[in-house]
């Protein structure tokens, strides 16, 4: 949901809790078409905020090809417990395939409560070290392609409202 009494700067943040531990991944994503940056190297970053009673948590570019996998870039930096804001950032290279590309914050292993706010997503300067190697899904199932499929067909053409302000 949006939180408007947490916030990095502004009036509101995107707000996840995890209230069972997980032995996964719990992701607050947004999506969007993957066209326009398919071969690009991309910087996301944004601040979290966390209270945690286990695990970690990141941020994270996902890009998938129609349906047969995703990689999934996650930040090499892990935030844990209960801390104030921090900045975090990851950079991902796009395959040249992508179709659906989504960016937001993962809790992983744990439960808890994490904040997200002012995002920022584009090219990556020119002087961005290579990102580590991403991580590969194995083929998606039927239905996980049709969730894809669907997801793609109300995705809009660029990610929004980074900053969580909109109405």
């Amino acid at each position: 949901d949006v939180d408007h009494k947490v916030a990095h700067s502004g009036t509101a943040s995107a707000h996840l809790t995890v209230a069972k531990s997980t032995a996964h991944e719990v992701a607050l994503l947004q999506p969007f078409r993957g066209e326009s940056w398919r071969g690009k190297r991309v910087l996301l970053t944004g601040w979290v905020k966390t209270d945690l009673a286990g695990g970690e948590v990141g941020l994270v570019v996902i890009t998938n090809n129609a349906g047969r996998y995703s990689i999934y870039c996650p930040t090499e930096q892990r935030v844990t417990k209960q801390t104030a804001w921090q900045e975090l950032s990851v950079v991902c290279d796009v395959p040249a395939d992508t179709t659906l590309m989504s960016i937001g914050a993962w809790v992983r292993h744990g439960n808890g409560s994490l904040w997200l706010d002012d995002l920022a997503f584009g090219p990556a300067p020119l002087d961005a070290s290579a990102p580590p190697q991403p991580r590969r899904s194995p083929p998606l199932t039927r239905d996980q392609m049709a969730k894809v499929a669907e997801t793609l067909k109300a995705a809009g053409a660029a990610p929004h409202d980074l900053d969580f302000e909109e109405p």
